[in-house]
This record gives structure tokens, C-alpha cells and sequence, in this order.
């Protein structure tokens, strides 16, 4: 919706344009903390690069106690881009994986799981 005077308008676009660099240089400075390329086959393109839990355990750090998210929990975007850049312990939980290496990742995981489940040997 546009705003009826010019120059609010302006402000807000100069401000959106700020958080998407602010954002982007964050998600960078992570990037390179964690290695700047994928673990899995070696891509260093910080486009397709995603973080990715070691231990998939991320649905632990998304719970809430009781409407509130966890004290533990490293956040999301921003939240979790200066945390990995600022704290060694919360960058130890993550990795890079690129896009096809996480998708491999989890797939085989939950195959894994549903072995598992059925108690079938995975070998």
C-alpha cells in the first residue's frame, strides 16, 4: 500500500533495503564461521548453502515450555546467524550442507527411522 507522503515512503524502503544487506552480511559472517562450504561435497556457493542440525535434533530447540521458546533455543535467521557468529558451543550444532546434501541427508535419515520402526536391519 503506498503511503500518501513521499518521503515515509522512501524511509521505509531505505529501511527494508538496510535489513536485507544487514541480513545478508549476518548470514555470510555465519557461513564462514561454519567453514564456508558444503560437508558434503565440498560447494562453496553461500546461495545454496543451508544450516543444517548435526544431530537433527532441531525440533528440540523449536519447542516451547509453556508458550515461551526455550532458554537454549539459538533462534531463527538473524537470531541464529549472530549466535553461530558469536558463540562456539551454539555453532558446534550445526553444519553446511547444500541443498541436494541436506535433502539426501534427511531422506536417508527418515529411511533409516522407518527400518527402524519395523526392526529390520539396515545392512
Amino acid at each position: 500500500m503506498p503511503y500518501k507522503d513521499k518521503n515515509i515512503q522512501n524511509r521505509y524502503q531505505r529501511m527494508n533495503y538496510d535489513h536485507r544487506i544487514y541480513y545478508k552480511r549476518t548470514r555470510d559472517k555465519a557461513i564462514i564461521c561454519l567453514g564456508g562450504k558444503c560437508v558434503g561435497c565440498g560447494i562453496d556457493n553461500f546461495d545454496v548453502l543451508q544450516f543444517d542440525h548435526i544431530n537433527n535434533d532441531g525440533y528440540i530447540e523449536r519447542k516451547y515450555t509453556n508458550g515461551i521458546r526455550n532458554v537454549n533455543d539459538a533462534g531463527i535467521g538473524r537470531q541464529l546467524y549472530a549466535k553461530i557468529i558469536k558463540y562456539d558451543e551454539i555453532a558446534m550444532k550445526y553444519q553446511l550442507l547444500c541443498a541436494n546434501c541436506n535433502m539426501l541427508k534427511h531422506k536417508l535419515y527418515l529411511e533409516l527411522l522407518v527400518l527402524q520402526k519395523r526392526n529390520i536391519p539396515p545392512f
